[in-house]
């Protein structure tokens, strides 16, 4: 059986997602020889949207708290939400947080991956919302993982991403593909 690193490495960018959900990322309170200057700001929009873009989602966002110029960046990239991120140990919370994310973002989203979770016993309306958001977002990237507790009751892969029309990659791990 594959490991999500390995599913990940399948994806542009799955190497920065692994690598960013095994360390964490850290700097210095002040860089060494900084006279104070902010040359971050100084940069292209379509470079401070690429940084951006390869951030962990929860980074992403906390840019937005930077300045009103940051706000718009955030708003205005397409983003890689991956659930191992959010650092949520129960799925219903997780799931409200992905829809969360889903939701308040403008898409596109560049790679989702949720692969931590039973979406048998997800309330099936957010399941539903979650997958609708996905395709009206456009997502690019898809990794779906079912982390089933019962084998013998899997879901049906949600119909409105297997509709998507922006998707160039999927993956869906422990789905059932038709209804019973």
């Amino acid at each position: 059986m594959a490991s999500v690193e390995q599913v990940l490495g399948w994806f542009p960018g799955g190497d920065t997602i692994a690598r960013c959900s095994a360390t964490s990322l850290s700097f210095p309170a002040a860089a060494a020889g900084c006279d104070g200057e902010d040359r971050i700001s100084a940069l292209g929009d379509h470079i401070l949207r690429d940084i951006v873009s390869r951030l962990p989602v929860k980074d992403a966002a906390r840019t937005a708290a930077l300045a009103s110029r940051w706000r718009y960046i955030w708003r205005s990239t397409p983003l890689v939400l991956y659930d191992a991120h959010l650092l949520l140990s129960d799925w219903d919370r997780a799931a409200t947080t992905v829809a969360r994310v889903l939701a308040d973002h403008p898409g596109p989203f560049r790679t989702v991956s949720i692969s931590s979770c039973d979406f048998a016993s997800c309330e099936p309306e957010l399941l539903a919302e979650c997958a609708r958001l996905l395709a009206v977002k456009g997502v690019q990237d898809l990794v779906l993982v079912n982390d089933p507790a019962d084998y013998e009751r899997l879901p049906a892969a949600p119909a409105d991403v297997l509709r998507c029309a922006s998707l160039q990659r999927l993956f869906l791990g422990f789905w059932r593909l038709t209804q019973r």
